[in-house]
């Protein structure tokens, strides 16, 4: 099993690939107009996909919650011992937990969304130009689902410039961690954007959009 704080690499070195260069992050007043119709996309398109994900969980809670509790109403009218329906709470309690939970997480994915638009709008972030040195999974933990397994939890980063980029979202580009034939583990990218890429970085809040740089930099 790979221990807590191992790691794995795109460039498939042991340690990432760091280029260290001069960069300097600017206010949103000066980068080009359409970076930032480029920008809105790209978190419009997450929050729909994350949103999608969640209101598919909720679907699945919402059936799953109640097919055990049915079961319970039909057993206790069969048997005759409607003592029994007390246990049907239990699972529609937990049901409950699980769907307002999944709908506070739904609604704060929106307004993250709604805020980061707006921030764009009104330029009040950083950015700069750079170029993409390598990105890095780390395993941070393991969570224990309820039957007893145990998921790894990963956190994916970027460099560049030497700089290392935390809570990322890169245009048309995925990254997900995978255990290569050796159970190593190892970084899997699906998408257009690779290593040594010249990009535009935009600083959201705690986000870091990564923008592919075009020859359109010098449109204002």
């Amino acid at each position: 099993m790979a221990m807590v704080g191992d790691k794995a690499c795109l460039s498939g070195l042991a340690e990432p690939s760091i280029i260290p260069r001069p960069c300097c992050w600017e206010s949103g007043e000066t980068i080009p107009k359409h970076y930032i119709r480029k920008a809105e996309k790209l978190l419009h398109r997450n929050t729909k996909e994350v949103g999608s994900l969640l209101k598919l969980m909720l679907w699945l809670v919402g059936i799953g919650g109640s097919v055990m509790p049915a079961v319970i109403v039909a057993f206790a009218f069969l048997a005759h011992d409607f003592s029994i329906l007390t246990w049907a709470l239990l699972p529609l309690l937990s049901m409950a937990a699980a769907m307002a939970f999944l709908i506070f997480l739904l609604r704060a994915t929106k307004q993250n969304d709604s805020s980061r638009s707006s921030a764009l709008q009104q330029r009040r972030f950083e950015w700069r130009t750079g170029k993409l040195d390598d990105v890095v999974s780390v395993l941070t933990g393991y969570t224990t689902d309820t039957d007893g397994t145990s998921e790894p939890e990963y956190e994916i980063s970027a460099y560049a410039d030497g700089e290392q980029l935390r809570n990322i979202l890169l245009e048309d580009t995925r990254f997900s961690t995978v255990k290569n034939f050796r159970s190593q583990l190892a970084v899997k990218k699906t998408g257009k954007m690779n290593l040594g890429d010249d990009v535009v970085l935009l600083r959201v809040g705690a986000k870091v959009l990564i923008l592919p740089l075009d020859n359109r930099f010098s449109e204002q």
